[in-house]
């Protein structure tokens, strides 16, 4: 049925998007980090670094969790 598949594909589809958008805003907002917060590149490039370990991560629970549902 098509709405079986709207009602999982189209969660799924907008966490990724989620996901995408918050591993590489801070390519976009990058100026304003720096501006707002008095950051230098190094900084804010430890920022991403320690967000995206974080995120990678926190796969290792989700995929267990995900399991055993």
């Amino acid at each position: 049925n098509i709405y079986i598949i709207g009602f999982v594909f189209v969660p799924f589809m907008g966490a990724y998007l989620l996901s995408e958008l918050f591993r590489n805003i801070n390519s976009t907002i990058g100026p304003l980090l720096q501006q707002e917060f008095a950051l230098d590149a190094a900084t804010l490039d430890l920022m991403t670094s320690l967000f995206l370990f974080a995120v990678a991560g926190s796969q290792i629970f989700t995929g267990i969790l995900l399991d055993r549902l």
